[in-house]
């Protein structure tokens, strides 16, 4: 399998792949402006002076907040191979596939369940790599950093970030 490149557009995550491991999705910056530091209705922007430049128009001059951010994936909701495993011997047990006095207990030696376990993590994020174009990305911003209010009269410097 092919590695996926990282791409700079704003606002998208991108799957990348190497072979023999876990998807890992690398999320894209961009910058955002909200009146009240709920709704980001400006952005995402490529930069701090864009987001400005788009947030003083938008917002009439009135004070605004702007934040570099960066949105999740839907990767994060991709259960682990551990669980998966878990899962299949809970169904068993509610089933009463072993009687109605025993319970399903995995067989076989630790580093055999780990090598299952890492098996179907594989399995996972290759087919998330292959099919995440079909999942929305979530609005809810993942991390963000720089949040600062401008006031559109007022020169503007960066100011540290509280995350």
């Amino acid at each position: 399998m092919s590695d996926m490149a990282h791409s700079d557009a704003v606002g998208v995550s991108v799957p990348t792949q190497q072979v023999g491991k876990p998807v890992l999705t690398i999320p894209a910056w961009a910058w955002y402006a909200s009146r009240d530091e709920e709704t980001y209705l400006v952005g995402p922007e490529s930069s701090r002076e864009a987001v400005i430049q788009a947030a003083t128009q938008d917002f009439d001059g009135e004070p605004f907040h702007i934040v570099e951010a960066c949105k999740g994936s839907m990767s994060r909701y991709i259960p682990t191979g551990k669980r998966i495993i878990e899962w299949m011997v809970e169904c068993s047990d509610d089933e009463g596939a072993f009687g109605e006095d025993d319970y399903c207990e995995l067989v076989g030696s630790a580093e055999a369940i780990a090598a299952a376990e890492a098996d179907a993590a594989q399995v996972l994020s290759e087919w998330f790599a292959r099919h995440s174009a079909i999942f929305p990305t979530p609005w809810a911003f993942l991390a963000t950093r720089n949040g600062e209010w401008v006031r559109p009269d007022t020169p503007t410097q960066p100011e540290s970030s509280t995350q």
